[in-house]
């Protein structure tokens, strides 16, 4: 018996059943596979999955491969998809449409997070977007700006950003503010790419006096640039971001932004994973967490509003 226990724990043997069941306190195995590379975004959803696997009493494994999913690898810790050691997977970011058929193939029930596949039956877990997007830029039509510019991104199929510039669209169109005028598209996400497109909108004959960045990090780089050339934040220019980042409150002046529950998508994905390895014949759903706006120092009135 000896000689057959040190023979499996030199070779990394794991029991099949003691994985592949659903029961509370087993030990089971997620893995969490951001797409771009992991910072506090993501690393916040990973704290929120962790804490919640814990609290179920499993194990939670941790992968940032970009498209390889080593720890998914026959090779890896865990065994990979075909030794049954993956009971359940969390994938945080845009999935490779190639990576998930390989998953369904496999039956292992699959969580995305911060994003989802259309036309797939698959679970996401995603923050409302959307109104929160729409609810910013409400915020400054009511502070009186009617030049209101948005600075998105030029990755197109990105279901998170391009549910805010839906919810940034709607608003604007709803205030009888033509949304093409004021839609400029960065290079990225970060704040480089913030501060380049706001040279774009200071060049035009009429510039904005307010921006709804679609991330934190461009609107504090479209910040940056608007206090480089002399104009005055917010007394001159108001500024929104999305995300509420550490940046944000320590930016200056301290950004408004949409604060995100990152952690709290963490722990919804966790435990709406344990309900599908327990029921896998569950319906695929979407759930929302809702986010909440952040009132700061970077808004004022429109500046022909104090006039």
């Amino acid at each position: 018996r000896q000689r057959v226990l040190n023979a499996a724990e030199e070779l990394g043997y794991v029991s099949r059943s003691s994985l592949r069941r659903g029961r509370l306190g087993e030990p089971m195995r997620f893995v969490m596979q951001p797409l771009i590379p992991l910072g506090s975004y993501y690393g916040d959803i990973l704290q929120g999955a962790e804490e919640e696997a814990r609290a179920h009493h499993y194990d939670l494994y941790f992968s940032a491969t970009d498209h390889s999913m080593g720890a998914l690898e026959p090779h890896s810790e865990t065994r990979g998809f075909t030794e049954g050691a993956i009971a359940g997977i969390i994938y945080a970011g845009e999935i490779p449409l190639e990576l998930y058929e390989r998953i369904r193939e496999t039956s292992i029930p699959l969580i995305i997070v911060n994003s989802y596949l259309p036309g797939q039956q698959v679970d996401s877990v995603m923050c409302d977007n959307f109104q929160s997007a729409y609810r910013a830029v409400q915020y400054l039509l009511q502070l009186g700006h009617r030049r209101i510019a948005c600075i998105g991104c030029p990755f197109s199929g990105v279901p998170s950003i391009e549910e805010r510039i839906y919810g940034v669209r709607l608003a604007l169109q709803e205030a009888g503010i033509p949304f093409e005028q004021g839609m400029i598209r960065a290079e990225g996400y970060d704040v480089d790419d913030g501060y380049e497109a706001m040279k774009v909108l200071l060049a035009l004959s009429e510039p904005p006096t307010a921006v709804f960045g679609v991330t934190d990090e461009i609107a504090i780089g479209a910040m940056k640039r608007a206090k480089e050339t002399g104009l005055r934040v917010p007394k001159d220019i108001s500024f929104v971001g999305v995300n509420d980042l550490d940046m944000a409150r320590h930016a200056e002046p301290p950004l408004t932004t949409v604060h995100i529950p990152r952690r709290e998508m963490g722990r919804v994905a966790v435990r709406r994973l344990i309900e599908l390895i327990q029921h896998p014949d569950m319906p695929r759903t979407r759930t929302d967490v809702l986010c909440t706006f952040v009132e700061r120092a970077s808004c004022a009135r429109a500046p022909e509003e104090r006039t």
